[in-house]
Formats: structure tokens, C-alpha cells, sequence
């Protein structure tokens, strides 16, 4: 692959974490639920893993509970709350969540009596704050919005968001899936807006298979499965040690240099595509978005069909979430946005740690010769 550019679906693994895996795997650890050297051994890498995302965030190690990925990070913070509650009162998400909220948001209020109000949004996928001051009254009880689009790289603005939620309807929960913004934007002052964030470690040179819910001190959640207690009682099943310890290493790997390298990589390659191809169109500014995305709309080609002949020159896009594949119908977000007109390609290039200029140049000119080729073949001149 001359050029990956599709980090927000799934970073390389960095070096130094296979390294730690390869050398906890060798460790011989026990489960940490038992009493023996080896499981002892493995409760206090778990403990330290734990801390060591507390401090991260700014919260309590307690808070802290590890998950298989950030889905269900997402389910057990919207299941775990409203499980709990009364029904008959409000829960708000925006219209471009990603599927983890939008799904489990749609089916937790079905099975538990609560109304769901899709937050609409701008067409550059930023929440309409004050149509969201209207739509939260005191009978909202939970409020889920992301810090980051997966899709478009939108930065969403949590501090108001949670301001509008604290003086409308004080006794509500916030949630805030920072998947795609633990990499770019500054956990801890997202998580001290919020009441609970979902995490991933994939998306940010770690493995895939580990997530975490963190929460505020105290704060109580249902268990989304059941079985041996663990996590406190929220997460039944024995916890991956060496998952934890690479998100914890994940989250510390992530570091300023790498923001403005994507930054000004990223800079490079928007300049690049408007250069070279008539029709295009940023549809989010760089002051919007994490450094690291570049959401584009061309006109005059298929998306599938220009991804098909990226994949073709080497180079790895996407358009948009990998986590709902095999649909060629225009995204929910993109529906949001306004877009997804036939006719038109919507792709997303996503930057990470290993990106480099190389890459860039490569997907400069693979996409121009991709579009080209598409709009000759249709009549179309460049």
C-alpha cells in the first residue's frame, strides 16, 4: 500500500505497542480475579493501566471501565443509564452520531420507554447550539454527542453543549463518544464537561478489541451483561490485561508533534486536491476539524467507483465509517449535511502517526488520475 490514509477506520499499530504486547504475552499472566502470583501480577498491570487513563482524562481510576472496543463503550454508557431511570423522559443525540450512539440510542428507548430527539446540525456537521437550547427541557435525562465526527472530523462544541444541558435540565447525564477525537483534541478538558466518555484504542496505534467507558466519580450504571462482577459489577467477563495496558500506551504515545505533523500534512494535501481537481469542495474548514481528517465532495464521479480505483493505485480512503460496510447508500451524516447527491463522491482521507509527505504526494496524484479517469469515461473533461 504506497499510501494509508484511512486512520479513522483503523490506525497501524505502533511499533512500541507491539512491542509491549509481544512482552506481556510473554509474562505468563495470570486472570486478575484470582488469588496466585500470576494473577496478581496481572491485577496490578490492570491497576496501573487504570491510573494511568484516570490521570489521562482527569478523573478517578474508578471510573475507569474497560470494554471490548468503542461500541460498546457507547451501548453500556446510553443501556447503563437508562436502565436505571424511570421511563418516560427525553434523550438527546445529534443527527450525525456515529451508529454506536445512533443504534443503541434508538433501541435502548424502545425497550425502556424513552423518547429519542435527533440535534440537528450545519452543514459543515457542527451542532445548531441554539436549536439544542430549545429541545433540552428538564424532562431530557440524557444528552449523547460526540466530540468528534468519524465521518467529517467536525469538532463539536461540548463546553456549550454541556453549559445548555447544566442549566436546562440540571439532573441530566452527558455522554461523549471521543473516539475519534482522543488523538487530536485534549481528553481532559473534554471529560471535564461531560459525565461519561467512550474511548478506543485502535484508532489511535493500538490494538483492536479494547475500549473504555470513563465516568465520573460515583456514578452509577446498570450492567450491560451480567456474569462474574467484574469492572465493579458494570462489565461481566475477565478483563484484558494486555488490552488495557495498550490503551493505556496508546493514549500516552499521542503527543503534540504528531497534531501539527498531520496538521500541516493534511494542509498539504487539501492544497494538492483543489490544485488539481475542478469540482472539489472541502466540506468542512480546517478550523472545524481535527487535524486530522479531510472530508472532500467531487463532483462528476461515484464515490465507490473512485475508491475503487484508489484501492487500484495503492492508496487506502474511505467514505466514510467502516463500522456500517457493505452500504453504497449515501451516510446518515451525510443526509444531515445535505449532501449525497448522485452523482457526486464523498470521500474521507484520515491521517494518524505514521503518515508522511510521501504518502500525500502519492494520494494527490492517484485521486486526480482516479477522477480523471472517471469523468473521461463519461464525457466529462477534467
Amino acid at each position: 500500500m504506497a499510501a494509508y490514509l484511512d486512520h479513522a477506520a483503523t490506525s497501524p499499530i505502533r511499533p512500541e505497542i507491539a512491542a509491549l504486547i509481544s512482552h506481556l504475552h510473554d509474562q505468563n499472566l495470570g486472570n486478575p480475579s484470582g488469588k496466585h502470583g500470576a494473577a496478581r501480577r496481572a491485577t496490578a498491570i490492570l491497576d496501573t493501566s487504570r491510573e494511568e487513563i484516570a490521570t489521562i482524562v482527569g478523573g478517578d481510576p474508578g471510573g475507569v471501565i474497560f470494554t471490548s472496543c468503542g461500541t460498546e463503550s457507547d451501548n453500556l454508557a446510553i443501556f447503563g443509564v437508562l436502565q436505571k431511570l424511570d421511563k418516560g423522559g427525553k434523550v438527546v443525540i445529534s443527527q450525525i452520531e456515529h451508529r454506536a450512539v445512533l443504534v443503541s440510542a434508538e433501541a435502548a428507548c424502545d425497550q425502556f420507554g424513552f423518547e429519542l430527539i435527533k440535534a440537528p446540525v450545519g452543514v459543515d456537521g457542527v451542532v445548531d447550539v441554539d436549536r439544542l437550547n430549545e429541545l433540552i427541557d428538564e424532562s431530557v435525562v440524557l444528552v449523547s454527542i460526540m466530540a468528534s465526527n468519524n465521518e467529517l472530523g467536525t469538532i463539536e462544541p461540548i463546553s456549550e453543549i454541556s453549559k445548555i444541558v447544566r442549566k436546562n435540565s440540571p439532573h441530566a447525564l452527558v455522554h461523549s463518544d471521543a473516539v475519534q477525537a482522543a488523538g487530536w483534541l485534549p481528553i481532559s478538558e473534554i471529560f471535564s464537561e461531560v459525565d461519561m466518555i467512550s474511548l478506543s484504542a485502535h484508532k489511535l496505534g493500538g490494538p483492536v478489541g479494547v475500549g473504555a467507558l470513563v465516568t465520573k466519580k460515583g456514578l452509577a450504571l446498570s450492567p450491560h451483561n451480567h456474569g462474574g462482577g467484574q469492572e465493579r459489577g458494570r462489565r461481566s467477563g475477565t478483563v484484558d490485561v494486555v488490552g488495557a495496558a495498550s490503551l493505556s500506551a496508546a493514549l500516552k504515545a499521542v503527543n503534540a508533534s504528531e497534531w501539527a505533523k498531520s496538521l500541516k500534512l493534511t494542509q498539504s494535501l487539501e492544497k494538492g486536491l483543489k490544485e488539481n481537481i475542478k469540482g472539489l469542495e472541502v466540506t468542512v474548514s480546517q478550523n472545524k476539524r481535527v487535524p486530522g481528517t479531510l472530508h472532500v465532495i467531487i463532483q462528476g464521479v461515484e464515490g465507490e467507483e473512485v475508491l475503487f480505483l484508489l484501492d487500484e493505485y495503492g492508496v487506502a480512503a474511505s467514505a466514510g465509517s467502516a463500522c456500517s460496510s457493505g452500504s453504497i447508500a449515501p451516510s446518515h451524516v451525510l443526509q444531515a449535511i445535505g449532501g449525497g447527491q448522485s452523482g457526486t463522491a464523498a470521500i474521507r482521507f484520515s491521517l494518524g502517526w505514521s503518515s508522511n509527505q510521501d504518502e500525500i504526494n502519492e494520494a494527490i496524484v492517484a485521486t486526480t488520475k482516479a477522477v480523471e479517469q472517471l469523468r473521461s469515461s463519461i464525457g466529462i473533461s477534467k
